[in-house]
């Protein structure tokens, strides 16, 4: 694990196994395994570290179910937002909305009375429930699997990647 909130790293190299970061002095290369999904936007970066804990992480460490709407809705929209709003804070902003909820269709389920809401880890499920509940929405929730393994996250700016483990070389 390397953080140094003082100097600017640079990543100079991103590879499908490895990422470079460089600052001024030096190169450290962070090797993934069993990398299961990443996220680049930028290039030049305050710190990076690898953590155990992280909200990323929320999709490993919690159950995933679906969750079906079975009345019409009033206000499809406020009701999509509230959820998006909810899952938002729950993973502190790192994963949109969208990462969850029906693609195009959680409105139309909302509007039509009935399909597919949402796919998420059980606190977004939970916090979906509540605004349908508060919306005087009916639901059914449909477990689909327990925890995954354990993962960990390289977290580097707004870049992630997150793997079974990783390994930092110095150069």
């Amino acid at each position: 694990m390397h953080q140094d909130e003082t100097v600017s790293y640079v990543i100079s190299s991103r590879q499908t196994t490895f990422w470079d970061f460089t600052d001024e002095h030096r190169t450290s290369r962070v090797h993934f395994l069993g990398k299961s999904e990443w996220h680049y936007s930028q290039g030049i970066i305050p710190a990076f570290s690898v953590v155990d804990e992280h909200p990323l992480l929320l999709d490993y460490a919690a159950r995933w179910s679906n969750l079906y709407v079975s009345t019409a809705a009033h206000d499809s929209a406020a009701i999509v937002a509230s959820i998006g709003g909810a899952a938002s804070a729950l993973v502190d902003g790192w994963r949109p909305a969208s990462h969850y909820l029906n693609d195009g269709y959680a409105h139309a389920a909302l509007d039509e009375g009935y399909g597919l809401l949402l796919q998420a880890p059980q606190p977004i499920v939970e916090a979906a429930k509540s605004v349908l509940e508060h919306h005087h929405v009916r639901y059914s929730e449909v477990p689909l699997h327990g925890p995954r393994e354990s993962m960990r996250a390289l977290i580097a700016g707004a870049n992630w990647v997150i793997a079974d483990r990783f390994r930092i070389e110095r150069r």
